[in-house]
């Protein structure tokens, strides 16, 4: 039953994987931040957190320092 799940979630889900996989090991060795969307976030100074690359995901990007990051993949 496992093995069927996995296969029909593989060939579910296939094409948002095949768009991400183009980031698979972009940045092998360098520090990054992920940046999430929790609702402690609005707390948190961006600004502090422009000196590596980062990667919003979620209502980020409506944070009021949103654009001080260093975002590649927005």
């Amino acid at each position: 039953m496992k093995k069927l799940i996995k296969k029909i979630s593989l060939k579910l889900f296939a094409p948002a994987l095949n768009k991400t996989a183009v980031f698979k090991n972009i940045h092998v060795g360098q520090e990054c931040y992920l940046i999430g969307d929790g609702a402690s976030l609005k707390w948190f100074d961006l600004k502090k957190f422009s000196d590596k690359i980062s990667i919003p995901v979620g209502f980020s990007i409506f944070h009021n320092d949103y654009s001080s990051l260093n975002a590649k993949y927005a």
